[in-house]
């Protein structure tokens, strides 16, 4: 199913057609030396493209080659799509999730924030954040192709490219609508042309903080996909960098900016997202905050080492698909660990926390 869409995500994510009519007003050195940069600039979006298309295709596959949690027997688990025996769950096990689709599924309408941190790198002038977008509208836009995947057949919005819809079956059957609204924080994929264009590039930071801070309130399910900082917390801005160009650790590890603005959002939010996912290196140090200013939350949260945007955009989809298909604890997580091995290193993913757990009973 991905592979139906490569061509397009290797096309080259610069931004708005307004920021290539804006740039050839930018006086340069030379002429020679601007399209040198624009190449280059070209060149290294194509090969983060392709990482992301070959990942997002590995995730795919997997989902299509395994089987969770039948719609008629959330008890039931099989580990692969040819088995036909299942392990039962305990009944308590069984009960617990139902309850807490149930829960997580009580309103006709499921609102899913993606938003994306500001993806920049100390080796290149680069930023991704725009690309792992395109390429996740694409995925969950594309045909639904076998019944081991839904995270697929998604509409854009007409008014918004950016906010793609589905009917899905909830926990009974019942038909809901199930909306993802997608932000990334750059304005383009150039640092150069962020830099420039500075203004439009603080705009597009504030409307990625705003969508994942200033919607907890509205959304179901939440996730970030960006930098840590180094555990300092999620960032939606370009880095702070010292004078050799590198990040500036020591202004995000001592008063983590990100952080105690995700607290404050949190704590002032008279209702929080039932699934929240963190997506980005040592955000596993986030742990005791989260459970201490998110406590009715679940949380997906990353390994502590360093881990690819790719990865993080991967796992993302894998979380979203489980959510749709309303898997139990163990297929959940089993789903969230298909990437271990990357780019010749091994980690192991968080699992969900608190989210199975039991429910407190309505009120008559």
């Amino acid at each position: 199913m991905v592979l139906a869409f490569a061509a397009l995500s290797l096309t080259v994510f610069f931004g708005s057609e307004a920021v290539f009519a804006q740039a050839k007003r930018v006086p340069t050195a030379s002429r020679a030396a601007k399209l040198s940069a624009a190449d280059k600039e070209k060149k290294i979006d194509a090969d983060a493209a392709e990482r992301y298309v070959n990942l997002i295709q590995f995730a795919n596959d997997s989902l299509q080659n395994l089987r969770y949690d039948q719609q008629d027997c959330l008890e039931c688990h099989a580990t692969s799509a040819g088995e036909t025996s299942v392990t039962l769950a305990s009944p308590d096990k069984a009960k617990q999730c139902r309850e807490t689709w149930d829960d997580f599924y009580s309103k006709p309408e499921i609102e899913v924030g993606v938003v994306f941190g500001y993806m920049d790198s100390d080796e290149h002038g680069n930023t991704e954040d725009l690309i792992a977008k395109r390429n996740l509208i694409d995925v969950l836009t594309g045909k639904c192709a076998t019944n081991g995947v839904r995270a697929c057949g998604f509409k854009q919005s007409a008014d918004d490219a950016d906010i793609l819809e589905k009917t899905s079956p909830g926990p009974n059957g019942a038909p809901h609508t199930i909306r993802v609204r997608l932000t990334a924080s750059s304005y383009s994929t150039s640092e150069r042309l962020n830099k420039l264009f500075a203004v439009e590039q603080k705009a597009q930071s504030e409307k990625a903080e705003k969508a994942f801070l200033g919607r907890l309130e509205s959304t179901d399910m939440l996730l970030y996909i960006g930098h840590a900082r180094g555990g300092g917390g999620p960032d939606f801005r370009p880095a702070i960098r010292r004078a050799n160009g590198t990040t500036d650790f020591d202004k995000y590890t001592g008063p983590k900016p990100g952080m105690k603005a995700l607290e404050a959002a949190f704590m002032a939010a008279r209702r929080t997202p039932k699934l929240v996912g963190l997506f980005a290196c040592a955000s596993r140090e986030w742990r005791d905050r989260m459970t201490q200013v998110a406590p009715q939350s679940g949380v997906m949260l990353n390994s502590p080492d360093k881990v690819a945007h790719e990865v993080s955009t991967s796992q993302a989809y894998l979380a979203i698909d489980s959510m749709l298909w309303q898997r139990c604890e163990d297929s959940f997580n089993e789903a969230l660990s298909q990437i271990t091995t990357y780019a010749k290193k091994s980690f192991q993913p968080e699992k969900l926390n608190r989210f199975f757990r039991e429910r407190p009973k309505p009120a008559n």
